[in-house]
């Protein structure tokens, strides 16, 4: 198997036991368990198959779906906020001049950061898809290796460290406000699991794949960190983290990048 594919694996062995730590009746717990099963047995299935191109390519774009299905597994572990954890949380944004300067940037300026949070799902295939169309597909295992495990790391601090995100807790709603920033609000209502990562995986992930894709192409990495640095800010600015889970992400993503430099050395 791909060290990839092992992570997915490991994580769902991870949270399949949390959910026993919860008090939630056998639906809640179910959609953790089957996000657990889905983590270990798609990768060991696609790893069964017998090699063609085909399957290769969707060996190649899998971890992708594990990644996703991990976000909602943890999100699923959210049995309510540490109300010491998150008060810790603010007290780092009421203490930080920069966080009101980002929340208080212009219009058109928030917007773009806006647009950048909205898509961050999206970076993540696109940093492989960069890869592959520049002739570095035999890649894939190094690159969702390094951005697994940043997003699983984020992820995995779910359960232990719960809280929830500024707009949860100021009740931004989508209602008050107009055009991106109330799209933006609705779209993280449709998609989120509604609790906060710490570290943010929004943060940790898409600086991986900027981290990842540098070394091979280096112009679109750079367009990537820069797309990266936009997605943090607007965690801040859109109120979607707290600046401290933003500073833990690219601890993660600086410490999977030093891990995999170690490893090739």
């Amino acid at each position: 198997m791909r060290t990839s594919e092992l992570l997915s694996v490991a994580y769902g062995v991870y949270v399949a036991p949390l959910a026993l730590r919860r008090h939630w009746g056998f639906e809640r717990r179910k959609t953790v368990w089957s996000c657990a099963a889905m983590m270990v047995a798609l990768p060991l299935a696609i790893a069964a198959v017998p090699q063609s191109p085909w399957t290769v390519v969707l060996r190649d774009w899998a971890p992708g779906v594990f990644i996703l299905i991990s976000h909602y597994a943890s999100g699923a572990l959210f049995a309510g906020p540490s109300t010491r954890f998150e008060a810790w949380l603010d007290g780092w944004d009421s203490r930080l001049p920069l966080v009101s300067k980002l929340t208080g940037l212009p219009s058109s300026a928030a917007a773009v950061f806006e647009v950048l949070y909205a898509g961050t799902f999206l970076v993540i295939p696109t940093g492989f898809a960069v890869l592959a169309a520049a002739g570095f597909s035999s890649l894939s295992d190094r690159y969702w290796t390094m951005v697994s495990l940043s997003e699983y790391v984020a992820f995995g601090f779910l359960p232990w460290l719960p809280s929830r995100p500024p707009w949860v807790v100021e009740r931004l709603e989508p209602e008050d406000s107009s055009g991106v920033r109330s799209f933006g609000l609705s779209w993280v209502r449709r998609t989120s699991h509604g609790a906060n990562t710490f570290p943010s995986g929004h943060t940790a992930g898409s600086l991986t794949v900027a981290f990842a894709v540098m070394p091979f192409v280096p112009l679109a990495g750079v367009v990537l960190l820069a797309i990266a640095i936009g997605i943090a800010i607007g965690c801040v600015a859109g109120r979607y983290h707290y600046a401290i889970d933003v500073v833990a992400g690219v601890a993660v993503a600086l410490a999977v990048l030093a891990l995999m430099g170690a490893v090739s050395r």
